[in-house]
């Protein structure tokens, strides 16, 4: 977290500028205090499904609980809150729209989706989702650009 991130905010309150201010929530409720809320802020929250599913998704286990728990906090407090969920083709339709309904029932305001595909018209293959299908990592869950299943993440990404 940017040391700044409350002034810098404030600032933009200030001028009257909505603010989306992505999160994974993990320290959500410890700094929530720093902010005010008001319509120009939300926070926007990253969910990758439910607990199982997003837990394997960010490598962390009981990320999903945190992340629901700050979302309960920041609602409470009267804070604008949405999330922001990359998914894939391998999450089953059932699961997912179960997912859609427990952040209804939570309270979020809404849902911001990002497929995670490859795409094979890429001018960079060798850095697109493309390759890393393509190098033995396909069937496995591709869910976000920073965190794709651990070990998997590691040993696709070992150049860089």
């Amino acid at each position: 977290m940017h040391p700044e991130i409350d002034k810098i905010v404030e600032g933009l309150v200030a001028r009257k500028k909505y603010i989306y201010l992505c999160t994974n929530a993990l320290l959500l409720k410890e700094k929530i205090q720093l902010f005010k809320p008001t319509k120009y802020l939300t926070f926007s929250v990253h969910l990758d499904g439910q607990r199982e599913h997003h837990d394997f998704a960010v490598c962390r286990e009981g990320g999903y609980d945190i992340a629901v728990d700050a979302v309960r906090e920041a609602l409470q407090r009267g804070f604008r809150v949405t999330t922001n969920t990359t998914y894939s083709t391998a999450q089953i339709r059932k699961a997912f729209r179960a997912f859609f309904d427990e952040m209804m029932e939570l309270g979020v305001e809404g849902m911001m989706l990002s497929p995670g595909y490859s795409y094979e018209k890429a001018p960079d293959q060798q850095h697109f989702w493309g390759a890393l299908a393509r190098g033995g990592c396909s069937g496995r869950f591709f869910l976000t650009a920073s965190r794709i299943g651990g070990s998997i993440f590691r040993r696709c990404f070992s150049s860089f």
